[in-house]
């Protein structure tokens, strides 16, 4: 079940990181006990993988 989650977490980050290039305004609320996307997005803001954009 891990791999299905971690699937769906990927899959929101990437599509929300899209949608903030396009100039979409965007938040992801963090459900998941784990906080898989929580710590990928604090991962990936060490990082700069993922930029904030006004």
């Amino acid at each position: 079940m891990k791999r299905v989650v971690l699937v769906k977490t990927s899959t929101t980050a990437l599509i929300s990181w899209e949608l903030s290039n396009m100039g979409y305004k965007v938040l992801m609320v963090d459900c998941d006990p784990q906080a898989n996307l929580t710590d990928l997005m604090i991962k990936n803001k060490k990082s700069r993988k993922f930029q904030h954009h006004n």
